[in-house]
């Protein structure tokens, strides 16, 4: 059995290669579509930037870290909580490994403090990095496991709790992908971001969470209107926050079959994460399969996908390298119209899937 695994994914990896060689011989479209140029500018502005971006990045996790080593020993638990809370911040969306140590490590310092705010706070971080990385059923265990006293708990920690509860089951839902189960998890996943709104004082998240809800019942329209203000509204100094929002709205406007909307948007969201040296972007496949199945731009889609992939690898999740992976064929499949090519990528690419997932 471990043997036609190693053939099948060995000769996944071979069709894979050949295909990257047929983009980059000039497999591609014909006239231009007629935004082409500035999308190209736009990225290749801030693409020529990414290297100086994540230095940026490092020159702050290592401030934050030698902080951290200098005034250890000085410090209150609550005070080592924050710094924890800091670097995990930093990690969260750059690398999954550090992040799910950080969420560890405030575990680990919330039980010292011995305080049920701290102690869902961080299980509530441990659990969102745990979905961030593809491990579903770890983090809905973990963030079931958690008591929740609200009568005791502050505002803050309730809301970030079912919010990131709720992300949890419509992340698990788009991973699924399938008739049966999808449809319950997003209705988990509604139910728990409406238990956030009575905690929230913040009109940008109030709109986001609607949205999302709104989005998740396929009511298109509505969502769109919900994430336009939750966009006014939003902090914009906050890059996390607004990838989620550009990126979504990029994905609403896709649903809605407004295409030229849909690619500003994902390029907004593809140059903030880049700024922002987020490496857990769904922005960059979003922008590459728009210009490539909507667009017929293979040599810019190409390129595209070959930043994400590379972001996700230097994530270090399989589920994102797998579904990212498998898009070149998919592609290179539907546009030469070839049938054999199609099958063998699709059984293949199917057959990593399961290897990936083992």
């Amino acid at each position: 059995m471990q043997e036609h695994r190693q053939k099948y994914v060995w000769d996944f990896w071979i069709i894979f290669f050949i295909i990257i060689s047929i983009f980059y011989m000039g497999c591609t479209s014909g006239k231009p579509f007629q935004y082409r140029e500035e999308v190209a500018r736009q990225m290749s502005l801030a693409l020529q930037q990414k290297d100086v971006y994540n230095q940026m990045k490092l020159n702050d996790i290592d401030s934050i870290r030698n902080f951290l080593n200098t005034n250890s020993n000085r410090m209150t638990c609550e005070e080592k909580f924050q710094v924890n809370v800091d670097l995990y911040n930093e990690f969260k969306l750059y690398s999954f490994d550090s992040a799910f140590h950080y969420a560890t490590q405030l575990c680990r310092i919330a039980n010292d403090i011995d305080s049920s705010a701290y102690r869902v706070d961080a299980r509530t971080r441990l659990g969102y990095i745990l979905a961030r990385g593809g491990f579903f059923k770890e983090a809905i265990d973990s963030l079931s496991s958690i008591r929740i006293d609200k009568e005791v708990l502050p505002a803050k920690v309730l809301s970030d709790y079912y919010i990131s509860f709720g992300r949890v089951y419509h992340d698990l839902a788009d991973y699924t992908k399938d008739n049966v189960f999808s449809s319950r998890y997003n209705q988990i996943g509604n139910e728990l971001l409406m238990e956030s709104l009575p905690y929230l004082s913040d009109s940008s998240t109030i709109y986001y969470v609607r949205g999302k809800v709104a989005l998740k019942e396929d009511k298109l329209a509505k969502s769109k209107q919900l994430y336009q203000r939750a966009l006014e509204l939003c902090d914009t100094t906050d890059a996390e926050t607004l990838s989620v929002l550009l990126s979504t709205m990029a994905y609403v406007n896709r649903k809605l079959g407004l295409n030229d909307e849909a690619i500003h948007y994902y390029v907004k969201a593809a140059v903030n994460d880049i700024r922002s040296a987020t490496k857990e972007s769904v922005s960059m496949r979003g922008l590459a399969t728009m210009l490539y199945y909507y667009k017929n731009d293979v040599n810019l889609a190409s390129e595209y996908i070959n930043e994400a992939f590379e972001d996700a690898t230097f994530y270090g999740t399989r589920h994102r390298i797998n579904v990212i992976g498998t898009l070149f064929p998919v592609f290179v499949g539907e546009k030469l119209g070839i049938e054999q090519v199609k099958r063998q990528t699709f059984q293949d690419s199917f057959i990593l899937s399961l290897e990936f997932n083992l």
